[in-house]
């Protein structure tokens, strides 16, 4: 077993989100296991049954991606990345540059797919939860 922790802080200055500044900071430390998928880059095209990145199964993952803002022939790309679970129900529309983590349950497989038919590159990794 490792420990997989995270540390995320939000903060912006008065006006910028509400009329008084915001900061919120938070940590955690999730217990993981094998198997586990370290970063790995992969090219999506707009068929989300083309990109699965996780197989449904029986074992809890935590999942991050982050859309890189490039093609898959490294130009920079506006394109968005959709999230989707392998029956096909957007999760998450992630912009170029933005990034995700989540908890995937075990029976639930993960699929990304390409805004239209310009492949985009992704990053991911996978942890299983122990």
């Amino acid at each position: 077993m490792a420990t997989l922790s995270i540390n995320t802080t939000f903060t912006a200055a008065a006006g910028q989100v509400s009329s008084g500044a915001y900061s919120v900071a938070l940590s955690d430390d999730l217990t993981v296991t094998d198997p586990s998928q370290a970063s790995r880059r992969v090219a999506c095209n707009n068929a989300g049954g083309d990109n699965i990145i996780l197989a449904a199964s029986s074992s809890k993952s935590y999942i991050w991606i982050k859309n890189l803002g490039l093609t898959a022939a490294d130009a920079a790309s506006t394109k968005y990345l959709d999230v989707e679970t392998t029956g096909n129900i957007l999760v998450a529309r992630l912009a170029a540059g933005e990034f995700l983590f989540m908890p995937a349950h075990g029976t639930i497989g993960i699929q990304l797919q390409a805004e239209d038919s310009t492949d985009i590159l992704a990053e991911y990794a996978i942890f299983t939860a122990g």
